[in-house]
């Protein structure tokens, strides 16, 4: 074989017939236990993989809750909102993640009381609006790695946020000349 052979870079992974069967022994072979540790380190890898993502998901889906909860409770603050026009305003910053109705749970509270009617809200100046969103951990994970879920807890996501009303009355401020 010259330095012009086509076929040199295949005789480097053949083992020639004349060698002795005691070469041939020697060559290095992979046993069940190099297997068994690979597969190991493989799935090791790949369960840090999805633990990592799924946290990065929960970090954004908490940020997208406290997101939601505050522009609901400064939308709540509007002359005319109602409890209808606060959840449509929430389902709006959620932006499409979470669906379906059944995946969160919108809690309008004036003054510590819950409000559910779908009047418009009659807060007075000082009243306090409070928005609180309840959302499932597994409503903000993509498909697939919901089935990659390795345990079955249903932990929920929880974001309030409150705003008191402005006082509407203009306050006069004397200046002395």
């Amino acid at each position: 074989m010259g330095p012009h052979d086509p076929f040199s870079s295949i005789a480097i992974f053949t083992v020639p017939p004349d060698e002795s069967p005691q070469a041939i022994a020697e060559c290095p072979t992979r046993g069940v236990g190099w297997v068994l540790r690979c597969a190991g380190a493989v799935a090791t890898l790949f369960t840090s993989l999805v633990v990592l993502t799924e946290t990065g998901y929960q970090f954004s889906a908490e940020r997208t809750l406290a997101r939601a909860a505050r522009a609901g409770a400064l939308e709540a603050t509007l002359p005319r909102a109602s409890y209808q026009t606060v959840r449509h305003c929430v389902a709006r910053r959620l932006g499409g993640l979470l669906p379906a109705a059944r995946d969160w749970q919108l809690t309008l509270q004036q003054n510590e009381t819950p409000v559910r009617s779908m009047l418009m809200l009659r807060p007075a100046d000082g009243d306090v609006l409070a928005v609180t969103i309840v959302a499932s951990e597994r409503a903000f994970l993509p498909t697939w790695l919901r089935k990659l879920h390795f345990w079955k807890s249903e932990s929920k996501f929880e974001a309030r946020a409150e705003q008191r009303m402005p006082s509407r009355q203009i306050r006069q401020v004397r200046t002395e000349p």
